[in-house]
């Protein structure tokens, strides 16, 4: 699968979901076309992430390389922006495709006990390109969190081709995902209440 095919599929996963999830679903795809799909989407916010330390941290460099006795100081702070730029390039990518094997083993295995019937490298490869989609947004304010919440649709709309399910028992696993979620964060919540 090339870079254009992966980029046309994340954006006709937000425009029209329906119709690509059934596409992907009759695709040979394989978890490594996942990866490839969710890396791209990462690639966006770290490379705008990378480009802002860099300026800000080369920036402040010039302004201490003006105070006398200091111009060593501003090499090293465009030193430690380049080393922070690439250390962003790369972790975000790395997190973002951890985070995606998680959250679509969970959501896989819920799904399986709520009557999906679905592969899980099935499922995990056509979920990546709404989740590259919605990586990629992640970096607008307002947006991300709009297509945060859109992305429960497309959670919703992806589930029944993929994990074999009628649109009732996709909703009861929202549903029951979105339940867990709230356990799982009030309880850290409440944790780290705790420790405070």
């Amino acid at each position: 699968m090339d870079v254009s095919e992966v980029f046309n599929l994340a954006l006709s996963s937000l425009t029209n979901p329906r119709k690509t999830a059934n596409n992907l679903v009759k695709k040979k795809l394989g978890l490594g076309d996942g990866v490839l799909a969710v890396v791209l989407g990462a690639l966006v916010p770290a490379v705008i992430g990378a480009i802002a330390v860099l300026m800000v941290l080369t920036a402040l460099a010039a302004m201490v390389s003006w105070i006398p006795m200091m111009g060593g100081l501003g090499l090293l702070g465009a030193g430690v922006g380049i080393v922070t730029a690439v250390a962003i390039l790369i972790a975000v990518p790395i997190a973002v495709t951890i985070a995606w094997l998680i959250e679509s083993v969970i959501i896989w295995v819920v799904a399986g006990a709520l009557g999906g019937k679905g592969d899980f490298a099935k499922f995990a490869s056509a979920w990546a390109f709404p989740m590259a989609a919605v990586v990629a947004l992640s970096w607008i304010p307002i947006v991300n969190f709009l297509v945060m919440l859109y992305s429960i649709y497309l959670l919703y709309v992806f589930l029944q081709p993929t994990m074999k399910m009628d649109s009732n028992k996709a909703a009861v696993t929202v549903m029951g995902l979105a339940v867990l979620w709230l356990v799982v964060w009030a309880l850290f919540g409440s944790v780290a209440m705790w420790r405070a």
